[in-house]
């Protein structure tokens, strides 16, 4: 049963959640038919009843561009209830175009179209008809809006279409403009990159496009709209007589890759003509057909809430809407689509770099781009060049389609923020210019954007080495040589010193330092030939000053300079003249002098001393400490610099026509009318502490100001002048210390935002006419003065005002005017005669409120207080909502889910009494878990800057006087944006890393735990690092080493155990460490093996093996020795054999001792003795052959004296010769002679015995030829040999026959 719930559950989440999905799906189809179904009526209407009209358009049409006649009537500042007229002709569309919050009388209207928001577009018979339903409407029940469908046009060329400025196709595609903004340089870094870019549609909201140009081949995404009277239904053809959409659209080709294509709608007819009702159809159709950006070069001043709601829609579906801000060269707040909330608003800039007179000024002004002489398309396949904001828009629009294609997922905000972040400082041209040069004094303009688009910035390419000028923007005295230099050599450098830009064309190419003589602006860029591209510019601009003689100085003896009678025009004056110390000047010293630095020694402007000086522009006096009245005024001075100057009088700058800027860091008192209708463009006061009243009125230029010390503005005149009244571009005031407001003291000013906490006191008009202004913040105001917040007219676009004003206990009549009011939070007030008069405007009403005097019956106020009040009585009685304020009511916008950027500011809305806040943090999703962050107890809070939690919510105590506090909790934020805290996973990712891997057994899991990628995960994600931290420390803590590589030490092992130990003197310390156990260890223990091996491996190296036995070779030398050498004939080979060193030979080595050993016997064996000595032998064996035989008896003792043989005796038988000679020499001395016979025939005597030959003599002799008659002395030893031989080779037959008989038996 369980389970089946469980699935009938989700089978209704589910069924919830698609039949969520196709109601939204289906009301947004329902919509979007609706729309559809709204075009199409307009065109409807317009192809109707327009056709065969001949409208009139507007001949003074002093802006330029898309203008209502209307426009041309004035309103009388001073009429606080006037309101506009139109005339007959400015209803000759007879359409009206009416909001509307309920059914209406459309008082005879012939048509009616609807379908879009609260619209309704009413077509009328004839101007009369629809003059007399206008003025029948504006009183009619449930009319929120009426205005008319005005008739616009076009212009403000200045090449004609009638005249153009013709150009060639290659000046086209090679326009100046594309080098400013480096679109040509980004284009060509596209085409060779590797980018993926996605096909972006541009919608133009135009005249439409000749689709046939040779430019738009491929490019023209054909849309077949055409709302206008003119020209086929179906078809987007240009007029032939304008062709503005063709020049828009080419200007986007120009500048963008091929990925992105142009869609024109087009709104007007070949007359030039257009409505607000035309240009509104086109523009909801390009949102229809989801056009990627949409381009839109004009302006209307009629219904802006009709144009504005278009472009609010857009933003919905996150399409960038690209919108001129117009050519008046006046100030215009309202005209849309430029002024609509989340437009991006262009200006123009011109050649120089310089945004144009031609701008309309508006504070909403987001970037500038190039929109003078600008190279465009037209018909017939030909080229011009026209100049307006409307080819400074495409040109924005391009970049904005290019960001889109490489990232198609980005914002309409994010694309505003990347233009204005990475845009160029275009400065203004100031319209007072300096007699020293038309360039030299341009400045930033707050009404011009924020800066100039650079295509390759916004995409985040490297910059292009820019140059360094080696002069400063200071005052140097004496001429000055200016050096340029650029740290890439491949650079040209291009450089101008007339203010102009440097561009190829009108540059000088630096190639040595130059000389400047004069204050001068030089501008200098890189220039890179090859690629045709130039670096971001630099410039400077010096002050050359010079001195000059003392003669030419007339000064008193008390330092003060009367006269200067030189004729240098810049100068610089030294602190002593002819030896006096100058002090101080008299008024008109200086008359003729355009530049004038004075010594430190001077202390002050003196009164009047340049008032009405037509020729002074520049003063710099480091040593002024007070500016006395009148000191400039009515001059042309233009700049001052006084760092040392702490007290400007009054009227010091008044009605200085020329003066636009002034360095005061030090100022602390500000005099009535100071700076008054001086043409001053900003003040940076950071000491000021005090400004009278009218100090600044009627600065028409003034845009900034700031003051961030200064309490008190000082009432001088009454209620006439105010501090900043009439100063109509101021936009930015700091002042937060401020304690009172003056009468009409930001009267007609474009501040926005009143932030004021410490203000008390306002008088009447402080904040009269500030038509821009949206936000007050004034919790300590006691009281609202007469039209206060008044005005003589309704900013038709102008976003609602809210109030804070917690201390306020009365509001005068006439306090808020008409202009819309969103809200206004009172904790205080007691007494109202004015509140707001919106309808359904939101007010707090504290128990305090005791009345309302205004009827305000109709209004339908929300009104928030405490049950019980009087507030909820008076909210009943007079037909308001009346909500009690609680927790479920009090929280009117929670804060985001989550905290994304770390520039985004929480900032919920909590309406309640007299409110303290507080933010928390906690590490759960729990708007009560958590603990109060120090310091965080404001509305808006950051988390960048706090301790980081995972999540935060904010905590507001409402208090109304005399109840009990309510708390107001919000929901949570989670931190996405502060990382989440990764210290232990780093760590263990770092210890993972740090693993030697080719220790471990397996890191499968490990591996896998690394894999998972938690990066850029945010505190509010902390429970997955963890989890994944952990995850990689149970895979190191799981982790198993490798066993250590045993593979040495085994063989070592090995080799220890296969020795014959018995060959060794000592293995005791081998026999140790085998015996030691290191069994079993791991890979990270490696050292203990290897050190192991190394020991065995030592032990082994060391092993002495034991010595060689020398016994025999011992005895073998010895007897060697013991030889008498002499004996011996030849001793060589003994003696080599001696002479081997068997010296310390181990038992490995017996071998070679034995060897040695045998051969020392075999050489002793080999000896051959020396012969025996014959010489006395053969003298006897002579003498006895001498003898004469036979005078001799007998002779046979001589005879066997003789016979016997001693041949081949060695030296050891010398005494055997000896004997024998003796033998010899004593028979022949006992030989006794015959008595005298007869002779007898003698025996052959025996031959006298030579000295015995040796063994290879006798044995060549013996085989020669035996001799038969002479006895060898060998002759017996042979006998022998044979005898013995065959005495060997008896005794072995007889053993073979005994042997063969036993072993028949």
């Amino acid at each position: 049963m369980r389970k089946f719930i469980c699935v009938l559950l989700s089978f209704v989440t589910g069924l919830s959640w698609f039949a969520a999905s196709f109601t939204a799906l289906a009301l947004e189809s329902q919509e979007s038919n609706n729309i559809n179904g709204f075009i199409d009526g307009i065109t409807k209407l317009v192809q109707a009843y327009d056709s065969d009209k001949e409208f009139t358009v507007p001949e003074n049409d002093e802006s330029k561009q898309i203008q209502s006649f209307s426009a041309e009537n004035t309103v009388d500042e001073t009429d606080n209830n006037a309101e506009q007229e139109y005339t007959l002709q400015d209803f000759q569309t007879a359409r009206l175009i009416v909001r509307a919050n309920g059914n209406f009388n459309p008082y005879g209207a012939l048509e009616e179209v609807s379908g879009f928001e609260d619209f309704h577009i009413l077509q009328y018979g004839s101007p009369e008809a629809a003059m007399e339903a206008y003025e029948n409407l504006q009183v009619e029940k449930n009319i929120t809006e009426v205005d008319l469908d005005l008739v616009c046009t076009y212009s403000g060329y200045v090449s004609t279409p009638e005249d153009p400025d013709i150009i060639s196709k290659d000046e086209f595609l090679n326009d100046w403009s594309r080098d400013r903004t480096q679109s040509k340089r980004l284009l060509e870094y596209l085409a060779g990159a590797d980018i993926p870019l996605k096909e972006i549609i541009v919608g133009v909201v135009d005249t439409g496009i000749d689709y046939t140009h040779e430019i738009f081949e491929d490019r023209v995404e054909r849309t077949y709209f055409n709302v206008s009277s003119s020209g086929n239904a179906d078809d987007e053809m240009d007029s032939e007589t304008l062709y503005h959409g063709t020049t828009v659209s080419s200007v986007i080709i120009n500048n963008s890759p091929k990925n992105v294509k142009v869609a024109a709608y087009k709104v007007s007819d070949n007359d030039d003509d257009l409505t607000v009702t035309t240009i509104c159809a086109g523009f909801l159709e390009a949102i229809e057909k989801q056009s990627d950006i949409i381009s839109i070069s004009l302006t209307s001043m009629s219904d802006p809430s009709l144009i504005t709601e278009c472009v609010l829609r857009a933003y919905s579906q996150n399409i960038p809407v690209f919108a001129c801000v117009g050519n008046s060269g006046q100030l215009n707040e309202y005209a849309v689509p430029a002024n609509a909330p989340k437009c991006i608003a262009v200006s123009a800039t011109d050649f120089n770099n310089t945004t144009t007179f031609m701008n309309t000024l508006t504070p909403n002004s987001d970037v500038s781009a190039p929109g003078e002489h600008i190279a465009v398309a037209i018909p017939g396949d030909r080229y011009a060049r026209f100049s307006g904001t409307s080819y400074s828009t495409p040109y924005a629009a391009a970049l904005g389609a290019i960001l889109k294609s490489v990232t198609p997922e980005i914002t309409v905000d994010e694309i505003d923020a990347q233009l204005k972040e990475t845009s160029f400082d275009a400065k203004r041209y100031n319209e007072r210019q300096s007699s020293q040069g038309g360039f030299m004094d341009n400045y930033h303009s707050l009404w011009d954007g924020v800066g100039m688009i650079q295509f390759c910035n916004a995409l985040g390419l490297e910059k292009l080495t820019a140059p360094e000028i080696h002069l400063e923007d200071k005052v140097y005295v004496g001429e000055q040589t200016c050096s340029i230099t650029c740290l890439d050599e491949k650079a040209i450098v291009l450089y101008t010193t007339d203010g102009t830009y440097p561009a190829f064309e009108n540059a000088d190419v630096y190639t040595e330092p130059f000389q400047i003589t004069r204050r001068t602006r030089i501008r200098a860029v890189a220039y890179y030939a090859d690629e045709g591209y130039y670096s971001d510019e630099v410039e400077a601009t010096p002050r050359i000053q010079y001195t000059d003689s003392d003669e030419n100085f007339a000064i008193s003896n008390d330092g003060i300079i009367t006269k200067y009678n030189g004729n240098i025009s810049d100068l610089y004056v030294p602190e002593t003249i002819n030896g006096i110390t100058v002090t101080g000047f008299d008024k008109g010293a200086f008359n003729t002098v355009i530049g004038l630095a004075l010594p430190k020694t001077v202390t002050e402007i003196p009164v009047s001393a340049f008032a009405k000086n037509s020729t002074i522009e520049f003063v710099r006096g480091e040593g002024i400490v007070t500016v006395k009245s009148n000191a400039f005024s009515q001059s042309n001075i233009m700049y001052v610099e006084f760092p040392a100057a702490e007290y400007i009088q009054d009227y010091a700058f008044y009605a200085a026509s020329k003066f636009c800027r002034g360095y005061f860091p030090n100022v602390e008192i500000i005099e009535g009318d100071a700076f008054s209708y001086s043409r001053i463009i900003s003040f940076y006061g950071p000491e000021v502490q005090e400004i009278d009243d009218g100090a600044f009125g009627q600065c028409s230029r003034l845009e900034k100001v700031y003051f961030p010390q200064c309490t008190i503005i000082n009432v001088l005149w009454g209620p006439a002048n105010g501090v900043f009244d009439s100063c109509s571009r101021l936009v930015s005031v700091e002042m937060p210390l401020i304690t009172n407001l003056t009468f009409a003291a930001f009267n007609n000013t474009s501040i926005s935002k009143a932030d004021f906490p410490f203000v008390k006191t306002i008088e009447e008009k402080a904040f009269y006419n500030c038509s821009e202004l949206e936000y007050i913040n004034m919790p300590a105001l006691l009281a609202v003065p007469k039209q206060a917040f008044d005005s003589y007219g309704v900013n038709p676009i102008a976003e609602p005002r809210f109030f804070r004003l917690d201390s306020v206990t009365q509001i005068e009549q006439d306090a808020f005017g008409k202009h819309p009011t969103a809200r206004i939070e009172l904790s205080h007030l007691e007494s109202a005669k004015d509140l707001p008069q919106t309808e359904g405007c939101i007010i707090t009403l504290p128990s305090t409120f005791k009345e309302c005097t205004e009827d305000t019956f109709g209004r339908n106020y929300k009104v928030y207080g405490t049950k019980g009040t009087y507030a909820e009585e008076w909210a009943n009685a007079n037909g308001h909502e009346f909500i009690e304020i609680s927790q479920e009511t009090a929280l009117l916008q929670d804060v985001p889910m989550e905290y994304t950027d770390e520039t985004q500011v929480l900032c919920p809305d909590v309406i309640g009494f007299n409110r303290t806040y507080q933010w928390y943090g906690s590490l759960t999703a729990d708007n009560t878990a958590g603990e109060p962050i120090e310091g965080a107890t404001e509305k808006e809070f950051n988390p960048a800057e706090y301790p980081a939690y995972p999540y935060y919510y904010f905590v507001v105590t409402s208090t109304d006087v005399g109840f009990d506090p309510i708390e107001i909790r919000t929901g949570v934020t989670a931190n996405k944006v502060a990382a989440a805290d990764y210290s232990a996973y780093n760590t263990a990712v770092e210890k993972a890393n740090a693993l030697e891997r080719e220790y471990y057994k397996d890191l499968t899991d490990l591996d896998a735990a690394l894999a998972v990628d938690v990066s850029g995960l945010t505190v509010s994600e902390q429970a997955i690092v963890d989890a994944q931290t952990k995850a990689i420390e149970d895979a190191l803590a799981a982790l198993a080493l490798k066993d250590a590589d045993y593979t040495a030490y085994n063989a070592a092992v090995e080799k220890a155990n296969a020795l014959d130990r018995s060959l060794y003197a000592d293995t005791t310390e081998l026999d140790r460490l085998l015996s030691e156990d290191i069994s079993g260890l791991t890979i990270l223990e490696q050292d203990i093996v290897n050190t192991q091996t190394r020991a065995i491996e030592d032990a082994l190296n060391s092993l002495v093996f034991k010595p060689a036995d020398y016994t025999e070779y011992n005895k073998a030398v010895e007897q060697a020795k013991a030889l008498d050498r002499s004996l011996y004939e030849d001793l060589t080979v003994l003696d080599e054999t001696l002479a081997v060193d068997m010296s310390g030979k181990n038992i490995t080595e017996q071998a070679e001792v034995d060897a040695q050993t045998q051969a020392i016997l075999t050489a002793i064996e080999n000896l051959v003795f020396k012969p025996a000595d014959y010489t006395e032998y053969n003298k006897a064996v002579e003498q006895a052959k001498a003898l004469n035989r036979d005078l001799y008896e007998d002779l046979t003792v001589l005879d066997k004296a003789l016979a016997v043989d001693v041949s081949g005796k060695n030296i050891t038988e010398q005494a055997e010769v000896d004997a024998q000679t003796q033998t010899i020499l004593t028979a022949i001395e006992n030989l006794t002679e015959k008595p005298v016979t007869e002779p007898e025939t003698p025996e052959e005597p025996s031959q006298p015995v030579t000295e015995a030959p040796s063994e290879t003599e006798t044995t060549t002799q013996s085989d020669a030829k035996p001799s038969t008659d002479v006895k060898s002395p060998q002759t017996g030893a042979n006998t022998s040999s044979v005898f013995g031989l065959s005495f060997i080779c008896i005794c072995s037959a007889v053993v073979l026959v005994f042997t063969s008989r036993k072993r028949k038996q």
